[in-house]
């Protein structure tokens, strides 16, 4: 006489086989209708994506949109402007004062009321006017730009300043 245990389909090897397979083509089923959703949803997004419209590139923030005409190594930052000291190369002549108007990890923008016509490649030393205990970092001039009575230089370190220094510029 027979078990009743015995008599019951789960102590065949082969109704296990039937269980984990079925386990198996039914997760490999879900994970191929959701990577399926996916495409779908990224298929969707891309087609909301207008690649013929105009980005105003005053009002773009590239840290949101990405910039198009920006060949940087790395992102820009604007910011409150940081009222500057801006000196010759060995800070011997009198300083004109200035304002930090964006910053990256390797440069400074610069806005000069007066006496901004530097040549690129100059370098120039820079440091907060409101710190008088700041070190004078030095930049260059790597392009300049008139816009009325304002001149505005687009500098970058000579050598990389420390982080607390870069800090004070914005």
């Amino acid at each position: 006489m027979q078990t009743l245990i015995d008599e019951m389909p789960f102590s065949s090897p082969l109704f296990w086989i039937v269980l984990v397979a079925g386990a198996l083509g039914s997760g490999a089923l879900f994970q191929m209708l959701r990577n399926r959703a996916a495409l779908e949803r990224l298929r969707r997004a891309e087609a909301e994506v207008d690649l013929g419209a105009v980005v105003d590139a005053r009002s773009s923030d590239p840290y949101m949109h990405g910039s198009f005409s920006d060949r940087r190594s790395s992102p820009r930052r604007r910011g409150s402007p940081v009222s500057v000291l801006i000196a010759d190369a060995d800070a011997s002549v009198h300083p004109v004062r200035g304002w930090v108007v964006d910053r990256s990890a390797h440069g400074l923008g610069l806005e000069l009321e007066e006496e901004g016509e530097v040549d690129v490649g100059t370098i120039l030393s820079v440091r907060p006017s409101n710190d008088v205990s700041a070190f004078w970092v030095r930049v260059e001039v790597r392009n300049r730009q008139q816009a009325g009575s304002i001149w505005r230089l687009g500098c970058k370190y000579v050598r990389l300043p420390s982080t607390d220094a870069r800090l004070k510029f914005g």
